[in-house]
């Protein structure tokens, strides 16, 4: 089992797909769990903005997932101006 949080950064628009590598490859393509987690831009827990996490393809050295800002109505632009940040396990 490996675990690891990967960067995402700010968003322009409210979906965004992305890879993450692996720190070093499995054997075979592993199950993955992701979520979001609140970016450093912020003091924790001082933002309400919310996402969903798809995770759409696993190969043993790395896996995709979009990620789509779910909470639109509430503002006037798209996107995100957080450092978002993706926790992720991989087994």
């Amino acid at each position: 089992m490996k675990t690891g949080i990967a960067l995402i950064g700010k968003g322009t628009q409210d979906l965004l797909q992305t890879t993450v590598k692996f720190p070093e490859a499995f054997p075979s393509a592993p199950i993955v769990l992701a979520t979001t987690l609140q970016g450093t831009t912020y003091t924790p827990g001082s933002i309400q903005d919310t996402f969903a996490v798809t995770v759409t393809s696993v190969t043993n050295t790395a896996f995709t997932v979009n990620i789509y800002r779910v909470d639109t109505l509430k503002r006037p632009t798209p996107g995100w101006d957080q450092n978002l940040q993706l926790a992720w396990l991989a087994n």
